[in-house]
Order: structure tokens, then sequence, then C-alpha cells
């Protein structure tokens, strides 16, 4: 894998997907992409891999303005052999309003986005 400004290899084998974020509040909210994790994938593996994001100089959070659309890559660094399910995505838990005081909708494990490995690429 290469950036504009760097090479990696990974210790196994790098596993991307690209995820389209949208804030449909007036209010700008924090992304944090070091949040996302890989399903089927434990520990720090299923986590985004630091040195690969900062080779495609991904940031580990984004603020995305009101009623914005962001896109991001997420770059892992997975075991060899890895069965990769998808990707768990969270968000923030701010409330919708200035005045809301209602229960901020959350799940606790992410929300699974299930993916069909590419290969060959």
């Amino acid at each position: 894998m290469s950036g504009s400004h760097s090479e990696a290899e990974p210790e196994g084998q790098f596993c991307w997907a690209r995820l389209r974020v949208e804030n449909k509040d007036p209010e700008f909210h924090t992304y944090v992409v070091g949040r996302q994790r890989l399903a089927g994938v434990s520990g720090r593996r299923g986590l985004p891999d630091s040195f690969a994001m900062a080779v495609r100089r991904q940031h580990d959070s984004v603020d995305i303005g009101g009623h914005d659309l962001i896109e991001v890559e997420l770059w892992y660094d997975v075991p060899r052999g890895a069965r990769v399910g998808g990707v768990r995505v969270s968000g923030d838990r701010d409330r919708v309003g200035f005045m809301d005081s209602s229960p901020v909708p959350y799940a606790r494990n992410g929300v699974l986005i299930a993916m069909k490995p590419l290969t060959g690429w």
C-alpha cells in the first residue's frame, strides 16, 4: 500500500472499507474513525491500523459540519486468512438538538454493515 509520502507492508494483509457518513443535524458532530471495528477480527487488529491510516492520510476523527456528508477510508492490517464479515460502525452520542432531553439511541456494539471481500485488487 502506498500514499503520497510513504509505503507500508502489512504484518498480515490489508483490508479497507470506504464509508459515507452523513450528519443530518444543524450542529457539527465529531466522527471518531478509530472506533469502527471489523467483524470477525479480534483485538487491536480489528481496529483501524494507525500506520496504514497515516500513509493514506486519513484522520483519527473528523468534525462533520451541519447537514454535511463526508467519505472516509478505513485501513486495517488483519491476520492472513481472517474471515472479515463486515464493519461495526458507531457514531457519537450527542443529543439531536440543543433543547432535546430524550435518550440518545445507541447500539452498544455498533451496527454491523456486512461486506463481501473483494480480492485481487
